[in-house]
């Protein structure tokens, strides 16, 4: 849609060509990590928007993922080094600051892999 577009008719009869750009997409974290090839919120680099490692703690009988507060705090994800990092971990076969690989939305012109999806409030907030 963004490369050929679709051609259609105003009301006044003028022929349009028009593109289609997604900025945006809603997804829970889950879902998130699948479409942008990153690790889930509970591994290693887990977070969507910044580069905390996160530590693996006990909790009950099992462990959990947590992501403490930092000084200084970790750097934000960038889309420029989300789509580097995709292509290190496509190339060495193991992931790269918690991004496995290319996305399914990563080929999309115009979209934002730090920025193009929000946070969910049942996974993203404590």
């Amino acid at each position: 849609m963004y490369i050929n577009g679709f051609k259609w008719v105003d009301s006044n009869g003028t022929s349009r060509l028009s593109r289609v750009i997604f900025t945006t997409a809603v997804a829970d974290a889950p879902a998130r990590a699948l479409l942008l090839e990153r690790m889930q919120f509970n591994a290693d680099y887990g977070c969507d928007f910044c580069l905390h490692m996160g530590e693996n703690v006990e909790k009950g009988l099992g462990h959990v993922q947590v992501f403490p507060l930092r000084l200084p705090l970790p750097c934000l994800r960038i889309h420029e080094s989300i789509l580097e990092h995709a292509n290190l971990a496509a190339q060495y076969g193991f992931p790269v600051m918690g991004i496995k690989g290319p996305g399914l939305l990563g080929g999309l012109q115009g979209f934002d892999l730090a920025k193009g999806l929000i946070p969910d409030s049942m996974h993203c907030y404590g």
